[in-house]
């Protein structure tokens, strides 16, 4: 897993914080989320199912209980029907 910094406004900080409050997520899981989302939007199912591939299995973060998983597979999947 790789870490990254980054420098945020103040603004979009407290967005994406109330954003992952509302979503009952960590911070990290939100961005993550969103960001996901976003590349998706813009790659190909093959380019998509090659990274999930390649991807590191890691420990889930405490917070991401199978709720949290299926609130966030049914908001994609609301996403995709739109």
């Amino acid at each position: 897993m790789s870490r990254l910094t980054l420098r945020l406004p103040n603004s979009l900080h407290q967005q994406l914080e109330q954003m992952a409050e509302n979503e009952q997520i960590s911070l990290n899981q939100y961005i993550v989320y969103a960001l996901t989302r976003q590349l998706t939007m813009q790659t190909s199912f093959d380019e998509i199912q090659q990274a999930l591939a390649a991807r590191e299995m890691v420990v889930p973060e405490p917070g991401l209980t199978p709720e949290v998983v299926e609130s966030l597979r049914a908001k994609i999947a609301a996403r995709k029907k739109k």
